[in-house]
């Protein structure tokens, strides 16, 4: 899935024009080769969900393998952060699921190839 990095270059390309297109806030985000983590604010413009179901489109077709059903689950699972205090934590709950899925991830970000913390 997003195991390569031209995947995952077409995954940061997508969630950069849907960002910019829908105009939210990416707070922190870790790619892994079978599912993302990312942290987001609400939308200024359309909701988080049409937002994401825009990426999980763009993405999907640029990366959908012939004869897959699909690429991406047919939903998302979201956590309201309300706090600078749950924002941390899940940032830090981020991190370590990346380095726990790649023993060659460390603190410093873009470090592994597939579970890099990235801020935009």
């Amino acid at each position: 899935m997003l195991d390569d990095a031209t995947a995952r270059g077409v995954f940061e390309r997508e969630l950069e024009a849907v960002r910019i297109r829908y105009g939210f806030v990416v707070a922190g985000y870790v790619l892994m080769p079978e599912h993302v983590h990312l942290l987001a604010g609400e939308p200024s413009r359309s909701s988080l969900s049409i937002a994401l179901q825009v990426l999980k489109q763009q993405t999907s077709r640029k990366l959908k393998q012939r004869g897959e059903v699909r690429f991406w689950q047919r939903r998302y699972y979201d956590f309201n952060v309300w706090s600078e205090e749950k924002r941390v934590e899940k940032l830090r709950y981020m991190h370590r699921n990346g380095s726990r899925h790649d023993p060659t991830y460390s603190s410093a970000p873009y470090s592994a190839p597939f579970a890099a913390l990235r801020t935009v």
